[in-house]
């Protein structure tokens, strides 16, 4: 016997009109009626309070009602489906916070760290610059070296990004200049790929400029001084008498930026960028 006929069965031997049985089951009296008739079923929650008022087996109601069990069947996979994407959100939800939480002392982490040493003087040009401080030949300070027409067609906002790259990681990857020693000459080397010196016949521009603190913005606010390099025997050097740090009683940071010829018969042009730290004691 189908589920609707069962269903009518029962109500009719326990004398009940289809509003009143509706009313046990908190459905309506068009619902019983649409449930005897076949034209809906019964969820199975309310299949088993059927089942459990009337001490009727499940297997006894859902004989005959193919289209019910499939139905049933369809129903269990969706819940399983529904069960299954919860799992996975919830999952998301417990290990997105991990996630982010580990990214972030890893960051950290590197962000502590020295630069390293292969990536501390960095060309996209057949030519490179290095930084000799009075006691050190020659340091290592991070330098980054640009063919100059492509440099000049970077944006503020990208040449910045450079000045942070530059300034390295941590306070010692930037070479400081003793200032309270005299100790004020700095030399810059400047070579081609093979290491061999390069001599531009014009003399190397040089233009260094000034943190002097951030703008409300977030932007640094750099003063500006350009000037060419002198020369000796020595080779290229740059005085920094005269500079001080006027927003800081240790030390102020300065960005660099060195134009030379680096190919004599192309009149090919480059621009390294680099950083010093000016120490007072």
């Amino acid at each position: 016997m189908e589920i609707g006929k069962q269903i009518q069965k029962i109500r009719r031997e326990n004398g009940l009109s289809q509003e009143q049985f509706g009313q046990k089951f908190h459905v309506t009296r068009q619902t019983v009626s649409n449930w005897e008739n076949e034209k809906s079923y019964p969820d199975l929650q309310t299949l088993i309070d059927i089942s459990d008022s009337y001490h009727i087996s499940m297997d006894k109601l859902l004989k005959e009602t193919p289209k019910m069990i499939e139905g049933f069947d369809r129903a269990a996979i969706e819940a399983k489906k529904r069960k299954r994407t919860i799992i996975i959100l919830l999952l998301i939800l417990i290990m997105l916070p991990v996630l982010l939480i580990s990214v972030f002392f890893i960051r950290l982490a590197y962000a502590l760290q020295a630069t390293p040493f292969d990536k501390r003087n960095v060309t996209q040009v057949d030519a490179r610059m290095y930084v000799n401080l009075p006691d050190q030949t020659p340091s290592d300070a991070i330098v980054y070296t640009y063919d100059k027409e492509v440099y000049d067609t970077f944006s503020k906002q990208k040449k910045e990004r450079i000045y942070d790259k530059v300034s390295g990681r941590i306070e010692g990857d930037i070479p400081p200049l003793r200032m309270d020693k005299g100790e004020t000459i700095v030399r810059f080397v400047l070579q081609d790929s093979g290491s061999h010196n390069l001599t531009p016949e014009v003399l190397p521009i040089i233009r260094v400029y000034e943190y002097k603190g951030k703008a409300e913005n977030g932007s640094p606010i750099l003063k500006a001084h350009e000037a060419v390099l002198s020369v000796d025997e020595e080779g290229y050097y740059y005085d920094f008498t005269g500079f001080s740090s006027e927003d800081s009683s240790e030390y102020a940071s300065v960005y660099i930026e060195i134009e030379y010829n680096c190919e004599e018969e192309t009149n090919q042009k480059a621009v390294s960028v680099t950083a010093l730290n000016l120490i007072e004691n």
